[in-house]
Parts: C-alpha cells; sequence; structure tokens
C-alpha cells in the first residue's frame, strides 16, 4: 500500500511536463534528484524502459518530468544550476571561447594511405574481372572463351540435315 506522500507526489504528477531531455538516463537521474533536493517532485519519463531497452536509451529516453505547477521555478533552478557550472568551467580552464585548431591533418592522410595502400590492387582485379566477365573475355586465364551462338540452331537431339523425316 503506497504511504500518502507517494500519493500526493502522483496527484501532483498528474499533469506533468518536460523541463529536460538528457543526454542519457543516468544524466536524467542526477538532475531529477538535484530538483527532488530543492523540494520539486521530479521523475525520469520511461524510467524502467530505458533501463531495459539500453541500446536505444540514448535516442528516446532521458526526459525529466515535473508537475505542471512548479515549471517555472524548476526551470529557474536548472538554469542557475548550469550557469554556476559555467563559471567553475571558465574559472579552472579559462575562456570557453579560446579554441585551437591543429593543423596536422597530413598525418591523418599519410596514416589513410598506409592503411588503405594494399586494397587497391584487389580493387583493381575486381573492376578489370567485371568488365571483362561483361565483355565475354576469359578472365585470368580461369575461364574458357564463350561463343555467341544466337545464329545457330539448338536442339536436344542432333540435326543431320534440313530435308524432311520420311514417315
Amino acid at each position: 500500500m503506497p504511504d500518502q506522500a507517494s500519493l500526493a507526489m502522483l496527484a501532483a504528477m498528474v499533469k506533468a511536463v518536460e523541463i529536460a531531455r538528457c543526454s542519457s538516463v543516468e544524466e536524467a537521474v542526477v538532475l531529477c534528484g538535484f530538483l527532488e533536493a530543492s523540494g520539486i517532485p521530479a521523475a525520469v519519463a520511461d524510467f524502467n524502459m530505458a533501463i531495459n531497452q539500453w541500446i536505444i536509451s540514448s535516442s528516446q529516453y532521458g526526459r525529466v518530468l515535473v508537475p505542471e505547477s512548479s515549471k517555472a521555478e524548476a526551470r529557474l533552478l536548472v538554469m542557475e544550476r548550469m550557469t554556476e557550472a559555467r563559471e567553475i568551467l571558465r574559472e579552472e580552464f579559462g575562456d570557453l571561447d579560446e579554441t585551437s585548431y591543429r593543423r596536422d591533418r597530413w598525418k591523418a592522410w599519410i596514416w589513410l594511405i598506409f592503411a588503405a595502400w594494399p586494397t587497391v590492387p584487389i580493387l583493381l582485379v575486381i573492376l578489370i574481372g567485371l568488365q571483362r566477365f561483361r565483355r565475354r573475355e576469359p578472365i585470368l586465364g580461369l575461364f574458357r572463351k564463350v561463343e555467341r551462338r544466337s545464329d545457330k540452331l539448338f536442339a536436344p537431339f542432333p540435326i543431320r540435315d534440313g530435308k524432311p523425316a520420311d514417315r
């Protein structure tokens, strides 16, 4: 039998709204705990389904729901927490807008060419073989030449001459 606090929370969450969509179920649980510690009842939508269907949980699940009556307060708390986190990161690592780009793409091209060069002869053999097969030529000497017999008559029995048989 559920206690009175659970029933009160369920009654308050009859009309719940989504305030955040997190990238994982774990992140949604942490945000839900933060809101509950702040006094706002919160729940992770489809929590059990997200745990059971973990393959698609990153794309489908991770929604945090709060009662419609406390939507504004919950959004304010979440935005304040995000601003505090941004300030902490800025203090620790400096301005986040200063990004440095590396100009050593040539290393990636060298590794790509080094890793892909053994496949080039195989691809050439396949392409040449396909062209010869389309032209009905022997492929690497493995098959005999196929003749076109469109002008000859084929029958399951030998034909000696063109005269009709005597009866």
